[in-house]
């Protein structure tokens, strides 16, 4: 199911046309939060997790991020490239709707969609990054999200845009 952004209408999917209820919101800094709300908890990274977390904060600062266009996605299925240095699949669901982000490991140069799976040195991966033998470690999913470009370059300036398919990356 796809909703627009700005109106809060579905698109697609059983529930096309009908609108979700607009819920008011405020932004605030954590410091004008916490003076509304002096006894307000803040969850904190677990510890134990620290080598999962983004502790250079390159995605919060935009310093790792690359847009692709979903037209381009929609016609290759599949998309390998690299963002910041980092090697990752995206790939486009059999129903045309959803899409999933992937650290391609360091042995796979790409992957390539075969119905429900993705598919690359003799091993299938699901749309959960589990390999679908159980044989090889799970794909590690990175951050990732449909937006338009105008909304998402308001606060992410120094995003590169993905090569569509047959760009030469020199023009």
């Amino acid at each position: 199911m796809v909703w627009r952004q700005a109106t809060g209408t579905a698109v697609t999917g059983p529930l096309k046309g009908t609108s979700l209820a607009e819920v008011s919101s405020v932004q605030l800094t954590l410091r004008q939060f916490l003076a509304l709300h002096p006894n307000a908890m803040v969850m904190q990274p677990d510890p134990a997790f620290v080598s999962d977390y983004d502790t250079e904060g390159r995605f919060e600062r935009g310093l790792a991020s690359k847009a692709y266009d979903w037209n381009d996605l929609k016609a290759r299925h599949v998309i390998n490239d690299s963002v910041g240095g980092t090697p990752i699949v995206l790939a486009l669901s059999e129903d045309g709707q959803g899409f999933v982000a992937f650290e391609r490991p360091a042995d796979v140069p790409a992957f390539a969609i075969a119905g429900p799976v993705l598919v690359a040195n003799g091993r299938s991966y699901d749309f959960s990054g589990q390999d679908v033998t159980g044989a090889a470690p799970a794909l590690t999913p990175i951050a990732a999200s449909q937006e338009f470009w105008h909304s998402w370059l308001s606060f992410h300036p120094a995003t590169q845009k993905g090569e569509p398919a047959g760009a030469d990356p020199r023009e």
